[in-house]
């Protein structure tokens, strides 16, 4: 079985969506987002 690549990772661009590898400046909004309850809710995972 061949194992996955990831030294490089694509970007996938659309009017409404950027997906990108994560940098480390994306932390606070990531800490941000999962202490969010709200946020929790529809991700069904648990503030941090």
């Amino acid at each position: 079985m061949n194992q996955p690549d990831y030294s490089t990772f694509p970007t996938l661009k659309t009017p409404r969506l950027l997906r990108r590898r994560l940098l480390l400046a994306d932390t606070p909004v990531i800490y941000e987002l999962r202490s969010d309850p709200e946020v929790a809710v529809l991700t069904y995972s648990t503030p941090s």
